[in-house]
């Protein structure tokens, strides 16, 4: 169900915001989106599987979601973060990664671009970013959330 809606999405949109329509582009945004919507899930999967009730998950949400979206780059630019933030911060940040993939896809230099991507990509600190690398790093937290809602789910007893 994810796949077929993640996909009508993407099918949707990427013409219509007049995104890369190439092949490669395309199944990039694809995966990244649908890799996103399934991390996004299995985080929520184990914070609840790791908490005693609803409201406890619900008080847990928002500091468990603030690291990710304070450190993703997008809120606060990684080059105006502390030198000690910097160092770690960005690296447990799972949409850092999604929003680098995209960004690299989308404003990567090809040949009939201009030069201001090239900077644009500098100035968000996502020039050194590889579109392929960003997309194994979020299904890997995909996976590694998955892992923790089981871990939750079979040894977490309250």
């Amino acid at each position: 169900v994810e796949f077929v809606l993640v996909l009508a999405f993407c099918s949707i949109l990427v013409p219509m915001v007049g995104l890369r329509s190439d092949a490669s582009g395309f199944a990039l945004f694809f995966g990244t989106e649908f890799f996103m919507s399934l991390t996004g899930l299995a985080l929520c999967q184990a914070v609840a599987s790791l908490v005693p009730n609803a409201q406890t998950g619900l008080a847990i949400m928002p500091v468990v979601f603030a690291p990710i979206l304070g450190f993703c780059g997008y809120l606060v630019r990684i080059p105006t973060l502390p030198p000690w933030l910097r160092a770690w911060g960005p690296w447990i940040s799972v949409l850092r990664w999604a929003l680098q993939g995209l960004a690299v896809n989308e404003f990567s230099p090809r040949e009939d671009d201009d030069p201001v991507t090239e900077q644009l990509l500098d100035d968000l600190a996502y020039a050194d970013g590889d579109r392929f690398h960003s997309l194994a790093l979020v299904a890997f937290a995909a996976c590694l959330y998955g892992a923790v809602t089981l871990a939750g789910l079979t040894h977490v007893r309250y």
